[in-house]
């Protein structure tokens, strides 16, 4: 399946909300490290990236892609608005490519 999104994702704004939903909500941890289980994948924090070093981005990002099909159910099963996310989760695969 070819998925063509038309709009720009600032993957950036992306991963920054991503950790920003988790960061002070030890109940939202707990919900994605159960869809962790659900999906056998291991949990991993979610990590920040801190636009002066532009260094983190790379393992940010990676770290957010293998955590990509747990936080993807997450956030389907929640139903809360997170649109950043949703340009991502319109695709009934749970893979992501990023061209750089």
């Amino acid at each position: 399946m070819l998925l063509l999104i038309q709009d720009v994702i600032d993957v950036e704004e992306f991963i920054i909300d991503v950790y920003n939903h988790f960061v002070n909500s030890q109940p939202r941890k707990l919900e994605l490290q159960e869809f962790c289980e659900f999906v056998s994948t291991d949990y991993k924090t979610v990590l920040k990236h801190v636009t002066t070093r532009w260094l983190s981005l790379e393992r940010v990002l990676s770290r957010v892609m293998d955590l990509f099909g747990p936080l993807k159910s997450y956030f389907l099963s929640t139903g809360e608005s997170f649109p950043s996310l949703t340009l991502h989760t319109v695709s009934q695969s749970d893979q992501v490519y990023i061209a750089v």
